[in-house]
């Protein structure tokens, strides 16, 4: 009977520990109402990261970095000293010596760095930059650890921009580090050929070990990300996309550049909304939707080893395509109409013009660019969409009325328009459109 109750007792304790652990794998983040966030993955318990570069290293990587580039800032207020009439005034050698302290030592014994003349090798700033790495590599990985990193500088207004080289050495146990300015020359061949020097610390040369692990602020981090990178120069971020989407969705580079400087406004200025996590086993995917409802979509294996696309309807997903196929043609129509118009208010004119019906086109909208002209002129930047009346109209065509709406809400007013589709093969369709 013991035996009996010990077992039920285990039982009753292993399903407990199976709910709690479930309700955690499946948890949803988000900032605004999770109800209007839907998406194709279904969320699945979260894959290790097994690659080298974990968050942790990231952050504290990127904390060190952005410090010394804090401390470069001529304006930066510890260089100030208060004058009797009241005044800061701003002292040289206080900087010399700050960043001097953060220099490696072996490094400034080498190139014969001074106090003194540390200036005619390191240059300083006038305004405020921010840093994210594009690329890290470890070097060793010890009580103290060396990494080469390639990274990228910008102000805070997007104008100034510069790619920017170290050699970083961190000592975890103390939480200080130093570093190696290089050039990209150096970095390209750089090997670390000897045992590096016990860190001091110096009182500036101290970082916090992170402790963001957080899955909303991990997403917000690659979305914040991707909008710094793609504002210094988009090839970092088109670099980022497998080759697959990039081909399929932009074609070239230039393509791609040229849909940054055409929306450069809308980029400085989106914001992380909604957030959700899921995972496939292989890597884990961080979805995050804008104020406009756009999507960021992160695959991530390791902290900078990823991939990111811009929407989810270039590429059809497994989950999209088993609900496609098991859906009444009404439904597949809803959903290809729901894709058209996110590729509308993703300012997508090249991939909704190419599902336009060849015929419709020849005979109303010979161009893309009077298509582009159309878009702009007759519907909202951003559409929220509804569904009216629906026909079948025979041959596998169908007809839908639906409603547009502003999706900012800045701009009174509905648009109706009649949607006529016709569904091919797979996932496939080509429509045409009217105003009514």
């Amino acid at each position: 009977m013991k035996k009996i109750k010990y077992i039920i007792y285990s039982l009753i304790i292993i399903i407990i520990i199976l709910i709690v652990v479930l309700l955690n794998f499946s948890k949803l983040l988000e900032i605004e109402d999770e109800d209007d966030f839907t998406y194709d993955e279904e969320e699945t318990e979260l894959a290790q990261l097994d690659d080298s570069i974990q968050y942790s290293d990231y952050f504290s990587i990127k904390e060190c970095i952005q410090k010394y580039v804090d401390l470069l800032d001529k304006n930066n207020s510890i260089y100030y000293e208060k004058q009797e009439d009241g005044s800061d005034k701003y002292v040289e050698e206080i900087q010399k010596e700050t960043i001097y302290s953060l220099l490696n030592e072996s490094f400034a014994k080498e190139n014969n760095l001074t106090k003194n003349n540390i200036f005619q090798k390191i240059q300083v700033f006038l305004k405020k930059q921010r840093f994210y790495p594009v690329k890290i590599d470890i070097l060793e990985k010890s009580n103290i650890s060396a990494y080469k990193v390639y990274g990228v500088l910008q102000d805070l207004e997007y104008v100034e921009k510069k790619e920017v080289f170290f050699i970083l050495f961190i000592d975890d146990n103390e939480q200080i580090f130093n570093l190696i300015p290089i050039d990209s020359k150096v970095y390209s061949s750089y090997t670390l050929n000897k045992n590096m020097d016990k860190i001091q610390n110096k009182e500036y040369n101290t970082y916090n070990i992170s402790d963001l692990q957080n899955d909303e602020e991990i997403a917000t981090e690659y979305f914040e990300a991707y909008r710094f990178l793609t504002l210094a120069n988009p090839k970092y971020t088109y670099e980022k996309m497998s080759e697959q989407y990039r081909n399929k969705r932009f074609g070239t580079i230039e393509n791609y550049i040229q849909y940054i400087k055409d929306n450069y406004a809308e980029f400085k200025n989106i914001i992380p909304q909604r957030y959700l996590l899921s995972s496939n086993g292989q890597y884990i995917q961080y979805v995050v939707q804008d104020q406009n409802q756009n999507y960021y979509i992160f695959e991530v294996k390791d902290a900078l080893n990823y991939n990111v696309s811009l929407d989810n309807y270039t590429i059809d997903t497994e989950k999209f395509i088993t609900t496609y196929e098991s859906a009444q043609n009404e439904q597949k129509v809803q959903m290809n109409i729901d894709k058209f118009f996110q590729m509308i208010n993703r300012q997508d004119y090249r991939t909704s013009y190419s599902v336009l019906d060849e015929s419709f086109k020849m005979k109303n909208i010979k161009t893309q660019a009077d298509f582009e002209k159309i878009v702009k002129s007759r519907l909202f930047k951003y559409n929220s969409l509804s569904f009216t009346n629906y026909k079948d109209l025979g041959s596998n065509t169908y007809a839908y009325n639906i409603k547009l709406s502003d999706l900012t809400k800045q701009k009174d007013g509905e648009i109706n328009m009649t949607i006529i589709m016709r569904l091919k093969e797979g996932t496939d369709f080509v429509m045409s459109f009217s105003f009514n």
